[in-house]
């Protein structure tokens, strides 16, 4: 099985809405999505080709909105090899990507990415 597939917009949105609805809107999840440079992600991946596939982890860490300390999700993405091991950046030794910016606290403004669903 692959990891990781196109699907429908249709088919994310139903999915994005089940977040929202069940986790976000209840109060259990304080993050709508996170955002990530894309030349922070397009860096990682050129430079380190031995990179294989791409592993997703769910973290939380705090920030500052306002002054006040808020928790939030995270993603730590880290690539790893054929074997089975982590591939650190090439270009920081000992680092992986992290620190997306929380949604709804860095939220897109404008465009059709200022909504929840992608159309």
């Amino acid at each position: 099985m692959p990891n990781g597939a196109e699907v429908p917009v249709a088919t994310a949105n139903g999915y994005i809405s089940d977040y929202l609805t069940d986790y976000y809107a209840t109060g259990k999840a304080p993050t709508k999505s996170m955002i990530m440079d894309a030349d922070l992600l397009r860096g990682y991946l050129n430079n380190n080709t031995n990179i294989e596939n791409v592993k997703f982890m769910l973290g939380v860490r705090t920030i500052s909105v306002g002054g006040v300390d808020e928790e939030v999700f995270t993603l730590i993405v880290a690539g790893y090899d054929s074997s089975g091991n982590y591939v650190l950046s090439s270009t920081s030794p000992d680092m992986i990507l992290d620190q997306l910016a929380p949604c709804p606290d860095e939220c897109p403004t404008v465009g059709n990415a200022a909504n929840d669903y992608i159309s």
